[in-house]
Formats: structure tokens, sequence, C-alpha cells
């Protein structure tokens, strides 16, 4: 360990020789002892060891002296190095310089003249001691908080390699359902379509009893279907294989759109044990293809009807508008969604329905309205119900 120095400070050279060579026989070679004959003289030696990067480990200092008093010294030592040990020599009067110096300069010794050699060695050593390992303490201390911030700087690196790693492997994972989805969507679609040939009787049907409007409504909500089946499958494979799609636009009334969905779900079986509500204040007027907001309208109250239970369950359809949307609010009193779901609904393959849900059927919905310039937002709170609300831009009039 490097050796640091003392100061010694008395304008009494006799004092000052004593003072001297009584610490020199108290510390050994593990210090090194200036001297200086007055405050001044003091500071000069402690700007030379200061330039020179030595380090002042004591000054001890005589209060009286011509000059700046010894308590004005330490205490402007204490200002610009307060770890340095201060000691004051005085006489039996002094003592109010030692309250002085102990308020501030951290005075931490006082010795009335004349003092005890003993008493001198043993404090002394003691003090220089106790600075030693209050030293060694805080360059530990510094070297343990530079450890701690290499290892927390490590632990960010980790957890920002692990993030990527988890979103790549999320991702991957990702990618690999949505190709399993559009190799099934495309098989089914073929297959569907295949099947969905026989739906074509019901043209006949109609044809065939062309007066009466039980086939006629019955044949159509049959071919209806038929068509919804396929464009929904047709959707899956779309959304598996991420192509945006241009829908055939035209302008529709909401509430019209929405009459002729209920007619049509009626014979839905989940659907037919639970009171739907409808409340059209307005009948806005928007460009849009009917058929995939029919798709959306059915996923929402299909997943409504799920969360409710029969025969109390009770689904809201609300129709509003205001300056440049339309909205549509599909609300229910069911069992809600628990809030640290609610980010996760729109995620593909993300469902609370266990193994009779896909977890794609909002993400869907969602895809679609975004295509109409619209966008799709979900409140719940379990216990109580959950609304979806669909917003669609209104046709201006010219």
């Amino acid at each position: 360990m490097k050796k640091g120095f003392i100061i010694c400070v008395d304008d009494q050279a006799a004092i000052l020789d004593a003072l001297m060579t009584q610490l020199e026989n108290a510390v050994g070679d593990t210090c090194n002892i200036e001297t200086a004959e007055s405050a001044e003289e003091a500071l000069e030696v402690l700007g030379d060891l200061q330039r020179n990067g030595e380090l002042l480990e004591m000054i001890i200092a005589d209060e009286v002296m011509p000059g700046m008093k010894g308590s004005q010294l330490l205490e402007i030592v204490h200002k610009c190095f307060p770890e340095v040990i201060k000691v004051m020599l005085t006489g039996q009067a002094g003592l109010d310089a030692v309250v002085y110096a102990i308020n501030h300069a951290g005075l931490d010794k006082y010795f009335t003249k004349p003092w005890e050699y003993e008493d001198l060695k043993l404090t002394v050593v003691n003090l220089l001691e106790k600075g030693r390992l209050a030293r060694k303490n805080k360059l530990l201390a510094s070297e343990l908080r530079e450890k701690y911030q290499e290892l927390e700087s490590a632990y960010h690196k980790l957890a920002l390699a692990y993030k990527q790693v988890k979103e790549t492997q999320d991702q991957l994972i990702h990618t690999e359902k949505l190709a399993i989805v559009g190799q099934v969507a495309s098989g089914i679609a073929h297959e569907v379509k295949n099947q969905l040939h026989m739906i074509g009787f019901a043209e006949l049907i109609k044809e065939a009893y062309p007066a009466d409007e039980k086939v006629q409504k019955y044949a159509g909500f049959i071919l209806n279907a038929g068509n919804n089946i396929y464009h929904l499958v047709d959707e899956m494979r779309r959304f598996a294989k991420k192509e945006q799609r241009h829908y055939e636009m035209e302008m529709c009334s909401v509430t019209d759109v929405i009459s002729h969905l209920l007619n049509f779900i009626r014979f839905d079986k989940l659907l037919a044990h639970r009171k739907i509500i409808t409340d059209f204040t307005e009948n806005p007027t928007v460009r849009a293809n009917s058929d995939k907001i029919g798709q959306v309208l059915i996923n929402l109250l299909r997943n409504a009807a799920y969360a409710t239970s029969e025969n109390t369950g009770e689904i809201r359809i609300t129709v509003a508008a205001n300056k440049d949307h339309a909205v549509i609010q599909v609300q229910d009193n069911g069992c809600g969604i628990p809030e640290e779901y609610l980010p996760r609904i729109w995620e593909p393959f993300f469902t609370t329905k266990g193994d009779e849900g896909t977890g794609l059927g909002l993400d869907i919905c969602r895809r679609i309205i975004e295509e109409h310039h619209g966008a799709i937002t979900c409140t719940s709170r379990v216990n109580v119900g959950t609304t979806f609300t669909i917003s669609l831009p209104l046709v201006q009039d010219a």
C-alpha cells in the first residue's frame, strides 16, 4: 500500500521537532511526516502533495498561531478533504476552539498541551488504522459497484438476447402454425367446394316452387349458408397466407345487414336460447361488403352466446352514428374476459375456449374491419359482460 503523509503544524520549532520525533517513533516507516510553522505554509505543503498525487492521511495543527488559527486551517482542509484525519493541539483555555473545530472541521481528536506521549502514540496509530480501513472499504465498495454494474449490464444484454430469441422462436412457431392452417384450409376449401355443389339443388327447388314463399325463403337461407361456408374457409386460407383482399364494396344500410343476418342465424342452435335485443337509434349507410360484415357479426354473436348462459343470456346489438362513423356494438351479460387476457384476444391462436376454439376468429374479424378502413375494440368486466365496438366510415353526402 502506498505510504501516506502526516502534516504537523506549529509556530514553535521546539514543539514541532518534539512532535515530529514522537510521531516517527509511533508510526515508524508506515507514514511520511512533513512539518510547517504556519497554517499558510501547511496549505502550500498540502498543495504540493496534491499535485504529486500523494495521500494526506492526517494533519495535526496547533490552535494558537500567528495569522490563520489552527481551527480555521482544519476547517479549510475538511471542506476540501473530508476524509483526512484532523487533530488539534491546544492550551487549557482553548476549548472554544475545539468546539468550533468539532462543529465546522470534523475534528477527530484534540490534545491539551503538554500531552502524554503514550496517549498521543495510541491515538494516532488507532486513527490511522481506522482511516486506512475506511479507505479500503470504500475502495472495495467501489469495486463491488463496478462489478455489480458489469453484472447488471450483462444481465440486461442476456435478457435482451433472450427476448430476441423468444420473439424469433414465437415467430417461427406462428409461421409454422399459419403454414399448417394454410395447407389444411386449402384442402378443406377444395373438399367443401366439391360438397357445396350439392347445395345447388336448392336453386332447383326455388325454381320448382316459385309461388311458395316458405320454400323460396328457406332455399335462400341454404344458398346463403353455403356461400358463407365457402367464403369462411377461403378467409382462413387467405389469413394463413397473409393475403390482402380487396372486397367488392357497395352502399348498404347497417340495420338492413343486421336484420337480414338475424333472420339467417335464428336457426343457430347456440343462439336459439339467448335473448337478442336490438337498439337501432340510427340507420347509417356505409360502403362495405355485406357478406364480410355479416361474417364478423356472426363471429361476435356466437362468441357472446358462448360466454352467456342458456335462457338467461342476453345479447344487445346497438347501431348508432357520430359525425364520421357508423358505430355497431355487440354487448353480452356473460362471464367477461379477465383483464390480463384482453390485450391477447386479437393474437392468432390465442383462445379461452379450450379445444372448442381455434383462436383465429377475432384476428380475422379485425382484418376484415381494417380492410373496410374501420376499427374494432373490446371492453370487458369479469362476471359483468363484454362489449365489442365496430366503427365504420359513413358514406358522406355530396
